[in-house]
C-alpha cells in the first residue's frame, strides 16, 4: 500500500508539472526591475477582461509603487547613499510592495487557474509554462464509435489528442458538423473537454464532423473529416 501511495504522488507531481503558474521571484529583483515589473502589471491589468476586480486594487499597487520609487530616489545611487533611516524606510516600502504583489498574484491564480494566456496578458512571468507554442496540431483518429448505448438519432464520436501533445496542453475541443463534407460552411455544435461526444436530436442519416483542439494560442488545426451514419426511428 505504501508503494502505491508513492506511485500516486509521483503521477500527480508529473501531472502538475504541465500546469503553468505565476513565477514570483520578487526578492531577487533589483529595485529598478521591481519598479519596472510593477509598472507593467498596472498597465496590463487596467481594463483587463480576465481580471475585472483586482485584489488588492490597482490604485493600492500604484500607491505602493509611488512610495517605493520615492524611497529609492531618496536612498540615492552608489557612492551617494542617503542615511541609515532612509535605507530602513526603503526596505519597509519594498516589503509593502512585495506583499501586495504577492496578494495580486494569488488573486490572478485564483481567478484564472493555470490559464497561461491570462497570466501573460497581465504581465506576469510564468513558471512551468507549456512547451508547445503556436496552434495545436490536429486531433488523431477522429471516428464514429458504435455502441449499444447509442440510440436513434444519436452519433457518438471519439478521437485522440494531437500527436506529441503533453497532457494538459489542450484546453478544450470544438466540434463542428455539416450535412456536406465542406468545413467552411460547418456549424459549431459543441465545445467539450473530453475526447468524445454524443450528439442527439439528429434527423438525417448522414452527417460530417470535424474537431478543432483549443490551446493557449487559440484554435488549432482542423481535423480530417469524419462521416457518421445515424439510425433514424422507422
Amino acid at each position: 500500500m505504501k508503494y502505491i501511495l508513492k506511485l500516486i504522488r509521483f503521477i500527480v507531481s508529473l501531472f502538475m508539472q504541465n500546469k503553468p503558474v505565476i513565477k514570483l521571484r520578487l526578492a531577487r529583483l533589483s529595485n529598478p526591475a521591481l519598479i519596472s515589473l510593477t509598472d507593467t502589471l498596472i498597465t496590463n491589468m487596467t481594463a483587463n477582461a480576465f481580471y475585472v476586480t483586482p485584489n488588492p486594487p490597482l490604485a493600492t499597487i500604484q500607491t505602493d509603487l509611488t512610495t517605493f520609487t520615492d524611497k529609492v530616489t531618496a536612498w540615492g545611487s552608489v557612492g551617494n547613499r542617503g542615511s541609515h533611516q532612509t535605507h530602513v524606510e526603503l526596505l519597509a516600502a519594498r516589503a509593502v510592495l512585495e506583499n501586495d504583489l504577492t496578494a495580486l498574484a494569488n488573486y490572478c491564480e485564483t481567478t484564472t487557474p493555470y490559464n497561461e494566456s491570462a497570466f501573460v496578458s497581465a504581465g506576469w512571468e510564468i513558471k512551468n509554462a507549456k512547451t508547445l507554442i503556436g496552434p495545436l496540431p490536429p486531433v488523431q483518429n477522429l471516428r464514429q464509435f458504435l455502441s449499444r448505448t447509442v440510440s436513434y438519432g444519436q452519433v457518438k464520436l471519439r478521437w485522440k489528442r494531437p500527436l506529441n501533445t503533453p497532457f494538459g496542453v489542450v484546453n478544450a475541443y470544438n466540434v463542428y458538423r455539416n450535412t456536406t463534407s465542406n468545413f467552411s460552411t460547418a456549424s459549431l455544435v459543441a465545445t467539450v473537454t473530453k475526447t468524445e461526444i454524443i450528439e442527439s436530436g439528429l434527423t438525417l442519416t448522414t452527417y460530417y464532423y470535424w474537431v478543432v483542439p483549443i490551446g493557449a494560442a487559440g484554435a488549432g488545426v482542423v481535423s480530417d473529416v469524419c462521416m457518421a451514419s445515424v439510425a433514424i426511428l422507422p
